[in-house]
């Protein structure tokens, strides 16, 4: 006769509860010590927050309902007009500063009388 075996085919012993529980803790840990050193490189740049200036300065509106517009078509006709006075003509950026916008066609001729014809080079 064979003798009864005591091994009966899987592990008897549990997790601990523990391990667990200190992965969770150090992960929090970790988070909560990046997320400071985040703040602390932005607090000593100085930089509170995002911003947008000139062409990206968008008006704040009251929250409520949306604001839906049946027939698009006349602002994306003004945005298109917008968009080919700022590619084809010449103006102000800053009249101050003298800062000025050219036509696109002229920035590309002026780069490319600076820097070359443009073709590649070995």
């Amino acid at each position: 006769m064979t003798a009864p075996r005591r091994d009966p085919g899987y592990e008897q012993r549990d997790v601990s509860p523990r391990l667990p529980l200190v992965a969770a803790v150090l992960v929090s840990c970790l988070l909560a010590v990046v997320l400071g050193l985040i703040g602390w490189a932005f607090a000593l740049r100085g930089d509170t927050g995002p911003r947008a200036t000139g062409f990206f300065e968008l008006p704040l509106e009251q929250p409520g309902t949306p604001h839906l517009q049946a027939e698009p078509g006349h602002d994306l006709q003004r945005m298109r007009e917008i968009s080919e006075r700022g590619l084809h003509r010449y103006g102000w950026v800053d009249q101050e500063a003298g800062v000025v916008h050219i036509p696109i066609e002229r920035a590309m001729a002026l780069y490319a009388r600076r820097h070359g014809d443009g073709e590649a080079r070995p």
